[in-house]
């Protein structure tokens, strides 16, 4: 469901028939910078009707709450049921994953969404990469803010310094067993798509499973640069089948045209497997 995750302003209900028109795996309402100031009460008091007609449409909602701490408490409040998601932007440490977690455990129990955590500045990068405690079991992926980190760096978001926080942010995702979500260049500029396409597959090198959107156009893309067509798909469940079947005859690899099949080859392949669903 992450591979494609559609930003829709929470305060503009208008767009979410033009949303769900889309593939996308995710349709996130914002209630962060996509919403003025001025205009968050009207977009929580939007929340719950267009979460149900998500759902109702048989689609994945999600919603990007705020950071600060003085509009947080407030869209807490006004979180409906049915949610798959929570986005936390600007991340800057495990204590405020943990207590987010703990909030929405009292939300909504056992149906806890998935907890997506965005990093936007190099200090929150650094303070979760130093960080070697236990994080929330409800965490499910990190992704990479490349406009918010650009500024804090002087730069711009397809810099290398940018690419190099992607790979920083893959080794601390693959360190607790959650996805990756992102790619090395900036999400606002929706009119080029032969370019954004080029900097979503450098975000799949990189070890991404999906991605961000702000346009409907940019869906197909992510949706084709992290999905899996099916050659890919036929070949990765070659690849699962092969060295299984070895595995219950007692053998540790195999051979698949060729090609030696081991354990981290077949762990790779049901990744792609499991990220593609």
């Amino acid at each position: 469901m992450m591979k494609s995750i559609l930003f829709v302003p929470a305060d503009r209900p208008d767009l979410v028939p033009k949303a769900l028109a889309t593939d996308a795996g995710l349709i996130c309402l914002d209630l962060e910078d996509g919403v003025a100031p001025d205009a968050k009460a009207t977009a929580r008091a939007a929340l719950a009707s267009a979460v149900t007609g998500i759902v109702a449409a048989g689609r994945r909602a999600a919603t990007r709450i705020n950071a600060d701490l003085d509009l947080i408490g407030r869209d807490l409040e006004t979180l409906p049921a049915g949610l798959s998601a929570v986005v936390l932007p600007k991340t800057g440490s495990r204590h405020q994953l943990g207590q987010l977690a703990e909030a929405l455990d009292r939300r909504f129990g056992s149906a806890v969404p998935t907890l997506i955590a965005m990093v936007e500045d190099a200090a929150g990068l650094a303070a979760l990469d130093a960080d070697r405690g236990a994080w929330p079991a409800c965490l499910g992926a990190l992704a990479l803010g490349t406009e918010d980190l650009a500024a804090d760096l002087g730069t711009a978001p397809d810099a290398p310094p940018v690419a190099a926080a992607l790979n920083t942010l893959a080794h601390l995702a693959a360190r607790h067993g959650v996805a990756l979500l992102g790619y090395p260049g900036g999400i606002a500029e929706f009119t080029d798509l032969a370019r954004f396409e080029t900097v979503a597959r450098a975000g799949r090198h990189a070890g991404a499973v999906g991605g961000f959107a702000i346009h409907p156009g940019q869906v197909d893309v992510l949706n084709r640069v992290f999905g899996l067509s099916e050659d890919d798909r036929a070949e990765a469940m070659r690849i699962v089948t092969a060295f299984e079947a070895a595995l219950h005859a007692g053998a540790g690899v195999t051979r698949l045209d060729g090609r030696m099949i081991d354990r981290p080859v077949y762990l790779a392949a049901r990744r792609r497997l499991a990220a593609s669903a």
